[in-house]
């Protein structure tokens, strides 16, 4: 197959929108794919699908707020889920394709709402390409919008410095873009325009805000443990999606400012506070399994069975287990907390898509909705089964719901090999290699990180939406606990 005549064909459909031909290449590549084909090309063609089922997304008028109406975003569903297995071939093998897989990527990301997830998608090169030049434009604009829903005004002014700076850049290296698009909007757009006129003005004291803290205060091991979270952008706090420098080490994250009645206690903060508190205990759970940080002793003298597949039964695995298993458990402890500040008033409360879209269909609110899509990514349900079924399937995440229900329900077994010299008819254990367990970990420990922040913008775009109260409001402060009562 020619590679290259084929992305020809694909760009002269999605240019046409011709929806007859843009089905026609689709099943093609699906085709292709079914054969013997060479990691480079299967990367190229998962890129190629992505960009085809992007166009038909656009054709059938797919958007993220479909759920609310009992509709399925099929296409939007494929686009992502080809642009993330081009992306994982890309990161494993290379690809010349790798800063428009990302940036495509995070376009659509950000389509379903999910804006934070798709930051580290948007690559910002230093040459000025495409890819980089799309990508700069799209974090800037999305770093704006969410300005508006931060809690703390501080932070705010942050995420428009930011953009600012991409901006800037892309305006101070016109002569070099080539996309005419992005010339225009730099040029042309209102927004963009007035913004860098304003801020041009304003910004000139935060330049190099990254470099305001060290980690030099902290132990050895802490500054190990800050280390690791900073660069995985575990912190709950949004200038982690800004930077991994010390700036960004502690976990700010409180739920948002809300109005309530007088004498009312600080019940949604405090619930807020104790999931959060689950969720930085899995990320340190997390963090000494992975660095394998466990006393030998806890695990001697257990007379443990050998399987001689290469068992783990390592306490450091069994925090990884634990880590995993905590997730969840954060998952539906939010959405308790949304169940009762949204009012659904629902018995059985779960984080599922099926339970958001059940409970919160007719909550017009944009983090409502990257809250649904980021649960369809905690869906067991494979594309090719899905018949008549009703979901968004993130078909790479399938083995996440596999692990869990083993923890919670069966026995898995972490392993080296798959080979066994038993017979394995009565083997009921789901196996998992330990690369793929800390790897599963820290996916789901980014969608809860995601999670927490995308309650807390709904909540701050909630309270934006209410009637003002005839009558004082009064601020009533929140009492911290202590660090050292801890």
């Amino acid at each position: 197959m020619n590679i290259n005549q084929r992305a020809h064909n694909c760009d002269v459909a999605i240019a046409s929108g011709d929806e007859g031909e843009l089905q026609k290449l689709s099943s093609e590549l699906e085709v292709f794919l079914e054969g013997e084909v060479s990691r480079e090309h299967e990367c190229a063609v998962h890129y190629l699908l992505g960009n085809l089922n992007a166009a038909l997304s656009r054709i059938n008028n797919e958007n993220a707020t479909s759920w609310r109406d009992e509709k399925w975003s099929k296409y939007t569903a494929l686009t992502i889920n080809h642009f993330r297995e081009a992306k994982t071939i890309s990161e494993n093998e290379g690809s010349l394709y790798d800063g428009e897989i990302k940036a495509n990527l995070a376009n659509e990301l950000s389509h379903q709402r999910r804006s934070l997830e798709a930051m580290d998608y948007w690559q910002l090169n230093a040459s000025i390409g495409d890819a980089s030049c799309v990508s700069a434009l799209s974090k800037g604009r999305e770093l704006v919008f969410l300005s508006f829903y931060l809690n703390d005004q501080s932070h705010a002014n942050l995420y428009q410095y930011e953009a600012y700076v991409l901006f800037r850049n892309l305006r101070d290296n016109e002569a070099e873009i080539t996309h005419p698009r992005i010339l225009d909007t730099i040029q042309n757009e209102d927004q963009v325009v007035s913004l860098l006129k304003f801020w041009d003005k304003s910004f000139e004291t935060l330049d190099g805000w990254k470099n305001d803290c060290t980690g030099d205060s902290y132990s050895e091991d802490e500054k190990l443990y800050r280390e690791w979270c900073l660069k995985n952008g575990l912190f709950a706090n949004p200038i982690n999606d800004l930077t991994d420098q010390w700036i960004a080490d502690q976990d700010i994250l409180q739920f948002p400012n809300h109005v309530v009645a007088v004498k009312d206690g600080p019940y949604f903060s405090a619930a807020f506070s104790a999931l959060k508190r689950e969720y930085c205990f899995a990320r340190f759970m997390a963090f000494e399994g992975v660095h394998q940080m466990h006393p030998n002793y806890e695990g001697q003298n257990m007379f443990l069975t050998d399987t001689l597949d290469s068992v783990h039964y390592e306490g450091s695995i069994e925090k990884i287990k634990t880590a995993f298993r905590v997730c969840f458990s954060v998952f539906d402890s939010l959405a308790s907390l949304m169940n009762v500040y949204f009012g659904c008033n629902a018995k059985r409360v779960s984080f599922s898509s099926r339970w958001i879209r059940e409970n919160l269909k007719d909550e017009n609110n944009y983090f409502i909705d990257a809250l649904y899509w980021l649960s369809c990514d905690l869906s067991d349900v494979d594309l090719k089964k899905l018949g008549s079924k009703w979901k968004a399937p993130n078909p790479a995440a399938a083995e996440i719901r596999r692990v869990r229900n083993a923890i919670e329900h069966g026995w898995l077994r972490v392993a080296e090999f798959e080979e066994t010299i038993w017979d394995s008819q009565n083997d009921f254990a789901y196996q998992i290699n330990p690369q793929d367990l800390e790897r599963h970990t820290m996916t789901l420990l980014q969608l809860v990180r995601s999670a927490m922040l995308y309650l807390c913008m709904a909540v701050v775009s909630k309270e934006k939406s209410k009637p003002k109260k005839e009558g004082g409001v009064f601020p009533v402060p929140i009492n911290l606990v202590d660090d050292d009562f801890l």
